[in-house]
């Protein structure tokens, strides 16, 4: 299996706004992997879900990427990348979704432990600014048909747990 590490991009900026973006674009949220060869075998990204520009959701994030290399499909890169970003959430009080409208990504949700939800009226009822976050920053209205949503509880803060260069 390649080896995944953080994907580490620091601007070294000082202004508070660059920090700002600098902290939300941080190692924390983009995670790759690579092959013995050090080619780029995968990624996957924890983007933030905010309603409009101004109300970003502090405890909320979207697993909004997870690609691999067509060779390496099937081969638990693409849920080692889920359960490596996971791990880069708080354990306590953070959640991460994502949105599927195919079999295929709902096969892999279920297998890294996601928790269906059911469709956007289902978020809706548990958590109205959720909902609204995935319509406006999550994509969902442009995903309606057969659009299933998945939910994880982070799971960082776990005792030894080693984040970067594991196999």
């Amino acid at each position: 299996m390649p080896l995944i590490t953080a994907c580490r991009a620091r601007t070294g900026k000082d202004s508070a706004i660059e920090q700002f973006m600098d902290k939300e674009r941080s190692f924390r949220q983009y995670v790759g992997a690579w092959d013995d060869d050090e080619s780029f075998a995968g990624f996957a990204h924890l983007g933030r879900l905010a309603v409009g520009g101004f109300l970003v959701l502090s405890k909320d994030y979207q697993l909004t990427g997870v690609a691999v290399d067509q060779q390496l499909k099937g081969d638990g890169v693409e849920a080692a990348l889920i359960d490596e970003v996971l791990h880069r959430l708080p354990a306590v009080g953070c959640s991460a979704w994502a949105l599927c409208n195919d079999d295929a990504d709902a096969e892999l949700y279920d297998a890294c432990g996601g928790q269906l939800v059911g469709g956007l009226a289902a978020v809706r009822e548990a958590n109205q600014v959720v909902a609204a976050a995935l319509c406006v920053s999550g994509g969902a209205l442009l995903r309606t048909q057969d659009l299933r949503v998945y939910r994880w509880a982070g799971r960082g803060d776990v005792g030894g747990y080693i984040s970067d260069g594991r196999v």
